[in-house]
């Protein structure tokens, strides 16, 4: 099984893992999704809130709207009056714009399955 290091602690990891042994950050990996084709991928998520847990399941066709970087700032005031005095950088926000568009399923021509969990007594 092939290893990496978390990118949040550092701590090594297989790369099969959705979820870091050490930390528990969640990992997203978008690296098997084509955003320039028409073929469409399955997609689950976990209703929230939900309460059994329910799981929303749908094939869809993904698409890579937009990347934005901007600086991000926050403002030292001070003085009377209390006015900004100074304007410091604390790193990047960057977003990512990505949009699923729902497709019929060929098993039974629906948009998407909902599952509720059975809770365990």
């Amino acid at each position: 099984m092939s290893k990496t290091n978390c990118i949040n602690c550092g701590a090594a990891k297989d790369v099969d893992e959705i979820k870091c042994p050490f930390c528990g950050t969640t990992y997203l990996d978008f690296t098997a999704i084509d955003f320039s084709s028409d073929n469409p991928v399955v997609c689950q998520f976990v209703l929230p809130y939900s309460k059994p847990r329910t799981v929303l399941s749908m094939l869809a066709i993904p698409r890579l709207n937009s990347i934005t970087a901007e600086p991000s700032y926050y403002e030292i005031h001070g003085g009377f009056g209390n006015k900004p005095l100074a304007r410091v950088s604390n790193g990047w926000d960057i977003n990512f714009a990505v949009e699923f568009k729902p497709v019929a399923m060929r098993s039974d021509n629906t948009l998407f399955s909902v599952k509720t969990e059975q809770e365990e007594t």
